[in-house]
């Protein structure tokens, strides 16, 4: 075998295949393994990998130069542990894992890498999410008042070509749920807003699907600044929506996050668009994401989820399943 760089991906899914094909556009002399998180053999055709591994032994055959883990989350910290012994970057599917306790009991090993493991939230390389921060981070709207940040889609539409019923998100023993597959809101919102510091929800399966997860959240989070934020997730709208409406000090900002628009309504009832790119390639932020992990630069911002955030996405999703179950506003540890 020759001496290129070697790169994994485990998992067989369809963010698996996404990051085999990357991986090979931004490495072009590289090998590319794919290994089935539950063992099952990967059909060749419908898979780029250059080689395809039987088992999780064979990778400790070879030398790579990092992982990709984009298996069901209910597994991402037992793979975690497995690779931690290789002492190599590690790039984990959103989210972390499907609990809190999974990591902690885990922590002090993945802590030892805490530098070489990071968090796949992709939303954070959309240009126009950064475009977002950063206006809002530079005080044009003045002072936030509140925020209102909406995702949903109808569960059967949302992989079109299988049985939703066997997805990773209609299942709770792989770390389904509207919870975990959108935490990318919850990402992108502490990201931008800042800690949460208490959070009051609704959980809900409306039973629509015949699923054994939430399928509809209605949450109210509070950030340390005192901030709330009304945050609503669900699997059941047949048009897919994902927006953030900020209302601050001077006027209202309407972020559409598919049309990769922003609308600045101001006073006197002013509109002004002041980002549009409805015409963009949708892989391109996990082209740039990849380049971050695969080739970090010290002298470039970074916007990998670090573990430490990624824990503390796991940390509010926790309150919130409490919050849900006791009907009380819950402090987020």
């Amino acid at each position: 075998m020759t001496n290129n760089e070697k790169y994994l991906v485990v998992g067989a899914g369809n963010i698996s295949k996404k990051h085999i094909d990357n991986i090979k556009r931004l490495k072009r002399n590289s090998l590319v393994f794919n290994l089935s998180s539950s063992g099952r053999n990967i059909d060749p055709q419908s898979n780029n990998a250059d080689y395809l591994l039987r088992n999780f032994q064979e990778a400790h055959e070879h030398k790579f130069s990092a992982v990709i883990i984009a298996s069901p989350a209910s597994f991402h910290i037992e793979h975690a542990l497995f690779f931690s012994s290789l002492n190599i970057p590690l790039l984990i599917e959103k989210p972390l894992s499907d609990n809190l306790k999974k990591y902690e009991e885990a922590s002090n090993t993945l802590l030892d890498l805490n530098e070489k493991i990071k968090i796949a939230y992709n939303l954070r390389y959309l240009n126009s999410m950064i475009f977002f921060k950063n206006f809002l981070r530079e005080n044009l709207l003045g002072k936030i008042y509140s925020v209102q940040s909406e995702v949903g889609q109808n569960l059967i539409n949302w992989r079109p070509k299988k049985n939703y019923k066997h997805t990773v998100s209609s299942n709770k023993k792989l770390g389904g749920g509207a919870l975990l597959e959108l935490s990318h809101e919850l990402d992108y919102l502490t990201w931008i807003f800042g800690d949460i510091q208490s959070v009051f929800c609704k959980l809900s399966n409306t039973n629509h699907f015949d699923i054994d997860v939430e399928d509809n959240v209605e949450s109210i989070l509070q950030t340390k600044s005192g901030l709330c934020i009304n945050l609503h997730m669900d699997f059941l709208q047949n048009k897919t929506i994902r927006k953030c409406k900020v209302i601050g000090e001077k006027g209202t900002l309407d972020f559409d996050l598919l049309e990769n628009k922003i609308i600045h309504y101001q006073e006197n009832e002013k509109i002004e668009i002041i980002y549009n790119e409805n015409v963009f390639d949708q892989n391109q932020p996990y082209i740039d994401m990849l380049q971050d992990f695969l080739n970090p630069d010290t002298e470039k911002l970074n916007n990998l989820a670090s573990l430490d955030e990624a824990k503390y996405v796991l940390a509010i999703i926790e309150a919130m399943r409490v919050s849900s179950k006791e009907n009380s506003l819950i402090k987020v540890d």
